[in-house]
């Protein structure tokens, strides 16, 4: 992993990390990787498990030394989810943490089908609360679980709304756009009659 907090740190730096191993029948010891990171407030977390919330924090005493890296883990009651494949999502927005859940239909991953958001209450004792509402933001979802939020109003977006590429198709690359409050859902065709296409990838406009 590279680290470099942006107007402190001098360079970038690099830090090993160990959260445990995969272990999978028939196959030796897998390490696992961060998957669903986002980072709040200065502290990155990412799902641990599914009654635990990983933290991960960089210290240093002056811009000049490596940064120490603290790993953590925060005790969150398991969310609830329809069984089958989900595909999961950790947003940051406006400060707040956001969980993403979509559930597809058995195996299918052509077919996705509810979706449902979280945010989480740090409040003692810290649970995911479920919410279908985002306010004028936009949560953006697509490949390698790229997540971002950014205001609907300002790019040209359905407010409340979750726009996710499907990337885990190799069929298709279909845009779903998913509407909290009503549980709406729309596809949206990128291209037609190409073969061949290569996935999209989001460009997230900077806010200063």
């Amino acid at each position: 992993m590279w680290f470099c907090r942006v107007g402190q740190d001098l360079r970038w730096s690099r830090h090993g990390y160990d959260i445990g191993c995969l272990d999978i029948a028939g196959s030796p010891p897998t390490k696992r990787h961060f998957v669903d990171v986002a980072a709040v407030n200065g502290r990155f977390f990412f799902c641990e498990s599914n009654d635990s919330l990983g933290t991960l924090d960089f210290h240093a005493n002056d811009a000049s030394e490596k940064p120490e890296v603290r790993l953590g883990a925060i005790a969150v009651p398991c969310v609830h989810v329809p069984t089958g494949f989900t595909a999961t999502y950790v947003v940051e927005s406006c400060n707040d943490l956001f969980l993403v859940h979509i559930a597809f239909h058995g195996l299918c991953v052509d077919r996705p089908g509810e979706l449902r958001v979280y945010r989480m209450d740090f409040s003692e004792p810290p649970a995911w609360r479920k919410t279908d509402c985002i306010g004028d933001r936009a949560f953006i979802l697509g490949k390698s679980n790229f997540a971002a939020s950014c205001s609907a109003s300002g790019c040209g977006l359905k407010p409340n709304c979750v726009y996710w590429l499907n990337c885990l198709s190799s069929e298709n690359s279909d845009l779903h756009v998913f509407g909290l409050k009503d549980g709406s859902s729309e596809i949206v065709k990128q291209f037609e009659n190409v073969v061949g296409l290569r996935k999209s990838w989001w460009i997230v406009p900077v806010v200063s």
